[in-house]
């Protein structure tokens, strides 16, 4: 309130605040009686090209004078003195006394030459080379007394020099009127003045409280512009009064800095940035021609230099203008209220200073420009009422749109989750049928076929089954992806003996489809790449699939590896049909098929080359395709060529006894002999019937199966039991009571603890989850599996167990049951930890022992032998190996082919039999 109030009474004082509004005169009339009005006989001018003219010289030497329009001189910008010549004639009998006012405040120097009864020369001094404070009289313009006789004419020279424009009118003041009525409008000026310093304050409150952009610009550009026409219209003498230099510096540097607070304040109000963003640039340049000008104002100043300084400021403000315009017929109007400030204050800017510097012909006083600027300076609060105003509208429906906007945003997540756990649960529960489909498969081939198509058939299931569990593991990457759990796990791969194993793959079917396929290797034949090569392959297969499914029988496939300037890239390129011009913004889309109506329905899930970019770009690289209709396609794959040192032996077949030792299947282990294996009791714990029958039928010949649908059943089945089963197998996805749970429940259990728990799980994320169960003691199965190995699992954990059995007595009676494992404490879970974090940091090493262990440990080789015994039932040895293979089986499983030398064995064929042995499936199995 105070501060409208005070807008309010500025506006309503303005006509009392400008004195010249009601009392500026020509030198042809006086503001006081108009009989005492000295009569203007002759006014010339004349400019001093020499710079060394005299007032000798330019009284007797004919000269040539140009007539002044009235009183008025409109020349422009020149370095050179300007001499003007008026001959004047009062009226009065007597001499009289006036204020003789040049209209400028820009003057260096003015000097005005009468002559004296002695015919010589009285010489009087103003402009602003002289201090305020000397001033006789003190006023913002250049001001002399000067004594005109009777009637009789009197000639007077002045000297003009100035590094700004001559464009000025002479004014002659009665004396008596002059310092009755002029002179003390000074004290008006200063109230003007410090009323308008305080609209400037605030202002500055705006500019540096108030959050909101355009008006940050709008204070500062307003606050600038308001102390350039402040200095320049004569006050810095007020506030200098003793230093001209710095009097007319301010004003210098005030006008410099105009330029970039209005460039900037224009470059935030046009929204240049999102409309125009070159002409973000062109406006920089403004700025950094005027910032440029203010510094060089502290120790030069020219009038060519002030000249093209005011070019180009008229030149901004009226390009301004013009894009003004250009946006509002475009209807890409700039900030609603910042327009009235545009529209009162850039032609009036536009036209003074283009007038100064010569575009604009004109006599306009410079009282009138200024009052115009003042006028334009009290509108202020009224403009920052509007900006305000609008700002919190705009400021309103921002948030109301961006509520909406946040809604729809967080019902798309909603419904994107929904769609990423359907998917999930899906493929978790098509993991058991297909579990169902290639254990019994599996079984099948391995025994004789009945006949050559029997065994064709059983292949083609097998396959087509695998396939199926392949479009699976795709829907659970694209999960993954949605999740941001995917990871990428680098690897050292042979690039050439990779890409050669996964074309090879495909030469079959290609072969029976009549397709040519040829793979063209460009790149370093010995090339080793940082790369995951489990994501690479995923990529390349889809690609393959992709051609030979639109590839027509007498076609061609060309597989192209290049490596071009650090990057490898990978084209695939068919002789097929092509893809539809429409169509090919969308090929990587999920779930997109083509949309040309007419187009035959090809099946597919539109997943493959969605799920093929995805893979390139967590990679660190593109997938891209180019494509002509009824002539082929090329994909063109591109990796980063990240390089490593050759030397390691890939887990991948690179030569025929690697290739043997991977692949020698041997005997599966043999079944322990126990002389009560018939009372082996094993507890089943699955909710899919199916399964459970299946699972049941593979156990039942060498063990006594119980069979439970849940957590709660097995609980229960278990209290009931006389003699409790030496293993349990169970399922993590059931009702009542999941395998978590039944977990939980049987390890917090002094009675089942010590029974060791084999999980089967179709989720990857929770086979991670069950990484933090006992090494050795307890394992986990991902689904599908292969009955040998889970055949291996269930003997492996029995043997551990039988481990852990106290030795028979000497004279050969049996011992007391087995002790049960006590509850782990959380000393004992950190123990574990941190073992096993020593034992993976140093499993590259071949001769890794228990005493490098122990030392790791910084434990004795007892203590660790004692303390390993007790909480896995392992020697450190055991122990040891057991890390190498189930580091090994985590590397295989997420298709992480590394080097035997990562997990510390030497021998290939040593490596695949204990591997067999510990998981009932060879390493290759996995590849």
């Amino acid at each position: 309130m105070p501060r409208t109030f005070l807008y309010l009474l500025v506006l309503g004082l303005w006509p009392f605040l400008v004195p010249e509004a009601r009392a500026q005169t020509t030198i042809n009339q006086l503001p006081a009686v108009a009989a005492q009005q000295p009569r203007l006989l002759i006014g010339e001018y004349m400019v001093d090209s020499t710079d060394r003219l005299t007032i000798e010289q330019v009284t007797h030497r004919p000269l040539r004078w140009q007539p002044m329009v009235e009183p008025t001189l409109v020349l422009g910008f020149t370095p050179h003195p300007v001499w003007c010549r008026l001959t004047l004639q009062q009226p009065t009998p007597a001499p009289r006394t006036y204020a003789l006012e040049l209209t400028n405040f820009y003057v260096d120097s003015l000097s005005l030459y009468q002559p004296d009864s002695l015919r010589g020369w009285h010489t009087q001094f103003a402009g602003d080379g002289i201090p305020y404070a000397r001033r006789t009289p003190r006023t913002r313009y250049p001001t002399l007394y000067v004594t005109l006789p009777a009637t009789a004419p009197q000639t007077l020279y002045a000297r003009i020099v100035s590094t700004q424009h001559h464009n000025y009118a002479w004014r002659a003041w009665d004396r008596a009127t002059f310092d009755t009525v002029r002179l003390p409008d000074v004290d008006r000026y200063v109230m003007f003045t410090l009323a308008t310093m305080l609209a400037l304050f605030e202002l500055m409150l705006l500019l540096f409280m108030h959050p909101y952009g355009v008006l940050r610009a709008y204070a500062l550009s307003s606050l600038v512009v308001c102390l350039s026409v402040l200095f320049g219209a004569g006050y810095p003498g007020i506030y200098f009064p003793h230093s001209p230099y710095w009097a007319n510096t301010s004003h210098y540097m005030a006008v410099g800095l105009v330029m970039p607070a209005v460039a900037y304040y224009i470059t935030v109000a046009f929204r240049l940035a999102q409309l125009r963003p070159r002409l973000v640039w062109l406006y920089r340049g403004f700025g950094a021609l005027g910032v440029l000008y203010a510094g060089l104002s502290l120790v030069v100043r020219h009038a060519y230099l002030t000249w093209a300084f005011i070019t180009v400021l008229a030149i901004m403000y009226g390009f301004t203008l013009l894009l003004f315009w250009f946006l509002l017929l475009r209807k890409q109007q700039p900030v609603l209220w910042n327009i009235p400030a545009m529209l009162i204050a850039l032609p009036v800017y536009t036209y003074y200073y283009g007038r100064n510097a010569g575009f604009f012909p004109g006599s306009v006083s410079e009282e009138a420009i200024t009052q115009v600027m003042f006028i334009s300076f009290a509108c202020e609060p009224l403009f920052v009422v509007l900006i305000l105003w609008h700002t919190t509208r705009e400021g309103i429906r921002t948030a109301a749109r961006l509520s909406v906007e946040q809604a729809q945003r967080e019902a798309i997540l909603a419904m994107d989750t929904l769609k990423t756990t359907f998917f999930a649960n899906v493929s978790h529960e098509l993991r058991t049928p297909l579990t169902l489909i290639l254990g019994p498969l599996g079984s099948l081939l391995k025994q004789p076929p009945a006949d050559e198509r029997s065994g064709e058939l059983l292949r083609t299931a097998h396959q087509n089954a695998r396939r199926l569990l392949d479009l699976v593991n795709e829907i659970m990457d694209l999960t993954k992806l949605d999740a941001g759990k995917l990871e990428v796990a680098h690897e050292p791969v042979l690039l050439r003996g990779l890409v050669e194993r996964i074309v090879a793959n495909f030469e079959v079917l290609a072969r029976q489809s009549e397709i040519y396929l040829q793979l063209v290797y460009k790149a370093d034949p010995t090339l080793i790449l940082d790369l995951d090569g489990n994501k690479f392959q995923k990529i390349l297969d889809n690609l393959l699939i992709n051609a030979l499914k639109f590839t027509p029988s007498g076609g061609s496939i060309i597989v192209t590896v290049t490596d071009r300037a650090g990057r490898i890239q990978l084209a695939v390129r068919d002789t097929g049909r092509g893809i539809y011009p429409d169509d090919l913004p969308y090929v990587f889309d999920r779930y997109v098929q083509s949309r040309q109506p007419g187009a035959p329905s090809e099946g597919g899930t539109g997943i493959g080359l969605a799920l093929s970019a995805e893979l390139a770009t967590l990679l660190g690289g593109t997938l891209r395709v180019e494509s002509e209709w009824q002539q082929g396609t090329t994909f063109f794959l591109e990796i980063p060529g990240r390089r490593v040192e050759p030397g390691i032996v890939t887990l991948i077949p690179d030569t025929e006894t690697e290739a043997a030792g991977l692949n020698d299947t041997g005997p599966l282990i043999p079944l322990p002999v126990h002389p009560n294996r018939q009372k082996t009791t094993l507890l089943l714990v699955e909710d899919d019937s199916s399964l459970r029958h299946y699972l049941t039928a593979i156990l039942q010949p060498n063990f006594t199966v119980l069979a439970t649908p849940n957590g709660q059943e097995a609980l229960n089945r278990l209290a009931t039991l006389s003699t409790l089963p030496s293993l349990i197998i169970s399922d993590l996805m059931m009702p009542l009571l999941d395998g978590f749970q039944l977990l939980e429940t049987l390890k917090q259990s002094d009675t089942y603890r010590h029974i060791p728990v084999v999980m089967l799980t179709a989720r990857a994320d929770e086979a991670d989850k069950l990484q933090a169960l006992r090494l050795g003691v307890d394992d986990y199965l991902l689904k599908p599996f292969d009955e040998d190995e889970l055949m291996a699992r269930v003997l492996n954990l029995l043997t551990n167990v039988q481990h852990r059995q106290p030795p028979t007595s000497s004279d050969g009676a049996a011992t007391e049951a087995m002790k049960p494992v006590p509850l782990l404490s959380s000393g004992d879970m950190d123990w574990l930890k941190r073992l096993e974090g020593q034992a993976q940091a140093q499993l590259s090493q071949f001769e890794l022992t228990a005493d490098q262990l122990a030392a790791a440990m910084s434990v004795s080789r007892s203590t660790l032998f004692r303390e390993v015994r007790r909480l896995t039932g392992l020697t450190p040895a055991q122990y040891i190996t057991e890390a190498r293979l189930q580091q090994a089986r985590h590397l295989l499983e997420n298709r992480r082919v590394s080097s035997v030398k990562e997990v510390g064995l030497r021998q290939v064929k040593r490596f695949s039999a204990a591997f067999k042995s510990r998981f009932g499936k060879l390493p290759s199995d996995y590849l």
